[in-house]
Formats: structure tokens, C-alpha cells, sequence
């Protein structure tokens, strides 16, 4: 399942406008990945919690694709209003998966989760995310490098390293820039590329 953070809607907040740029990216991957697994988020009111537990409960061991905000304590996934998505009384429902996570933090619960079977491709420490429509659109194909790389049965080493490579060569040509804007943007998009975090098996596949 493919889980697209929520975020209050019209608000001009950086946490909600950094949910929203990664609700875009979870859509385009969502997209780019032929639709393969079903696209989850907040509707009609309902709590984005109550969705993905309800998803997870129905699709035992099948992979978690999650873009939006993470936590590093107490660990957990979380959404509007900081409210907690999945966090450590939820863990049972992540057991035997592979989780791909574009958020910060979730290195630490790839750790949390070792003991459960899972496989994690995350973010050591936090996720640099441009929330201005430029710098976002720049930066989605490295973002969805390592998601779309799992998508197509890379291993999650092999993935951590497209999303490292990713980053490393947007930085690169953005560090080139004759753009100050992009220039700017470049040393956040290179730590983004020394976040990139495996825990679990490397050479575990969906």
C-alpha cells in the first residue's frame, strides 16, 4: 500500500506545507509504479490512522510505501496535528513487510521493527524536504529513486544506493547551478543523500 500523509488543508505552515509536497511525490509514485498497490489517504473526514491500520489489517506482509513526517521519540509515523499514524502499539501490524518510508526519523523504526521481520529503506536523522514548488519539483525523481527502485524488484540495498546516487548527482548539477536559488538548494539535497538508511536484510526484495 502506498500511505500519502495528511496535512491541514490551506494552512501555510511549513509542517503541513512539507506533508503536502510529500503527498505529491507519494502520489507520483503511486502513478509511475503502475498503481500496483493501492493509493491511501485521508477522506471524508476519516483519521489517517484508522485507513492504514484498516489496510494493513487486510494485506498481511505486503510492502508499506509511506511519504510524510516521522518522529524520532517516541518513534512513530505521524500526521496532522502531530497526531500518531502507527507508532510502537502498531508495530505487530508491520510484521513480515518491507517498508519503504520518506520521512524523517524512520531509521529508528526500521531498528524497533528488526525483531519483527522487517526491512526498511528510510532516513537516518531527518528528511530535507523544499516545500516551495520549485525546490520540490526538483527534488522528486531523487525522493522517488529508492521507492521506485523496490517497485521494480531491486533489492533494498541496491535501492538505498539509487536513492543515495540520486541525491548525490542532483546536488551535484545543482551545485553547478548559475541559479542562487538552486544553489542554495544543493548542500540540503546532499544530506539527504548521507540520510538514506537499510535496516533489515540488504538483499531482501518485495
Amino acid at each position: 500500500m502506498v500511505v500519502c500523509g495528511d496535512f491541514e488543508a490551506g494552512s501555510t505552515a511549513t509542517y503541513d506545507a512539507v506533508a503536502r509536497v510529500l503527498s505529491v511525490y507519494g502520489e507520483r509514485f503511486h502513478a509511475a509504479s503502475g498503481h500496483a498497490w493501492p493509493l491511501v489517504r485521508s477522506v471524508d473526514g476519516t483519521e489517517l490512522a484508522v485507513l492504514v491500520k484498516r489496510a494493513l489489517a487486510a494485506a498481511p506482509l505486503r510492502p508499506l510505501f509511506y511519504f510524510g513526517h516521522g518522529r524520532q521519540r517516541p518513534a512513530a509515523l505521524i500526521g496532522r496535528g502531530e497526531r500518531v499514524i502507527l507508532g510502537k502499539g502498531d508495530w505487530p501490524l508491520l510484521a513480515g513487510r518491507v517498508v519503504c518510508a520518506t520521512a524523517c526519523h524512520t531509521e529508528g523504526i526500521g531498528r524497533q521493527l528488526r525483531r519483527r521481520d522487517v526491512g526498511l529503506l528510510g532516513y537516518r536523522g531527518p528528511l530535507k524536504v523544499p516545500y516551495l514548488e520549485r525546490g520540490a519539483e526538483l527534488m522528486r525523481d531523487a525522493a522517488l529513486a529508492g521507492p521506485l527502485a523496490l517497485a521494480q524488484g531491486r533489492t533494498l540495498a541496491e535501492a538505498g544506493r539509487a536513492a543515495a546516487q540520486s541525491y548525490s548527482a542532483l546536488a551535484e548539477r545543482l551545485f553547478a547551478s548559475t541559479d542562487m536559488s538552486e544553489v542554495v538548494l544543493a548542500p540540503f539535497v546532499q544530506q539527504n543523500a548521507s540520510a538514506v538508511a537499510v535496516v533489515g536484510n540488504p538483499d531482501r526484495r518485495i
